[in-house]
């Protein structure tokens, strides 16, 4: 089960690489899961990002909150297997929501950002999980600062669920 479970993912890599090869893509983002099967993840990603790097292809790990769980369990494993060939894309508004320090987190990985994901979450008790970028708990402002004091011409990707004005403004 376990090698049908690899060839399966090994052609599904290979899809992806061929896909972004042809829009002469080189970066690829990939989130887990909360039941994240840490080893065999792990495994996975290894193998996904050798054959990207392979391509001229960068694969980034997108975190959610489940990665903070446990004492940063999933985290801290990501960020300490030897010789892994992925970078990440820390998700701000998941990081602070999981119980983690963004800009500690910045500072552990900032040899292998790809790119920095904003999102803000309304306070607790709002009708509505999601808020305009700024307007929220996330200290974006924190993290821009550190930004633009440690890091050049790094990418930010901001995701706007909710906005009473225009995407433009709101970012």
């Amino acid at each position: 089960h376990s090698s049908d479970q690899a060839a399966s993912e090994r052609s599904l890599i290979e899809e992806v690489i061929d896909y972004l090869s042809g829009l002469d893509c080189n970066l690829v983002i990939y989130s887990g899961n909360p039941q994240m099967d840490l080893e065999q993840d792990i495994t996975m990603l290894k193998s996904a990002a050798a054959m990207c790097h392979e391509q001229g292809i960068q694969l980034a790990y997108h975190n959610h909150y489940w990665e903070f769980d446990d004492g940063e369990r999933i985290m801290n494993a990501l960020i300490a297997e030897p010789g892994a060939r992925w970078s990440f894309c820390p998700d701000i508004g998941w990081v602070v929501q999981g119980g983690g320090d963004p800009v500690q987190l910045l500072s552990r990985v900032k040899d292998r950002l790809a790119l920095v994901h904003f999102k803000d979450f309304a306070p607790e008790g709002s009708e509505n999980d999601f808020i305009e970028l700024g307007a929220g708990v996330i200290p974006l402002r924190d993290v821009a600062a550190w930004m633009r004091e440690n890091l050049e011409n790094l990418w930010v990707v901001a995701e706007q669920d909710v906005a009473e004005s225009s995407p433009e403004e709101a970012v």
